[in-house]
């Protein structure tokens, strides 16, 4: 075949348009390559929290759940005044489908999740391959 190189069809057609959009010179300005001005404030200092020690607020409070300026953290109450249900909540890892019951509306609820999640992964495939 006697065709150019630069003639031949090519099997990726990303490699063409990438090349078309590359940016020649970088801007000093977006870079940060450029003068500082001076009426721009520096960068902001983090805000160190204080980390609770003391033992007894430790054990009888629930440090930090007061967002406000004033008032105190919540105190911790005796398990007999908490709901029975909160005993048995479930804090392991998520579960996975093949450990569900199937016809649960536990299972249901997983499947259409990852359904879901399936969907929009083929669509965006389908918009990449279409461009």
């Amino acid at each position: 075949m006697n065709v150019p190189l630069r003639l031949l069809p090519c099997r990726n057609v990303y490699s063409y348009s990438l090349r078309e959009y590359a940016v020649k010179a970088a801007n000093p300005a977006i870079a940060g390559l450029g003068k500082k001005s001076k009426d721009k404030g520096g960068a902001v200092a983090k805000v160190k929290m204080e980390v609770e020690k003391d033992p007894n607020k430790l054990v009888n409070y629930v440090c930090g759940s007061n967002i406000m300026q004033t008032g105190e953290d919540i105190k911790i109450k005796p398990d007999s005044e908490y709901p029975d249900w909160l005993w048995n909540v479930y804090t392991g890892p998520a579960k996975k489908l093949h450990d569900l019951e199937p016809g649960t509306k536990e299972y249901l609820e997983l499947l259409k999740r990852i359904n879901i999640k399936r969907a929009l992964k083929l669509k965006n495939l389908s918009k990449i391959r279409q461009n």
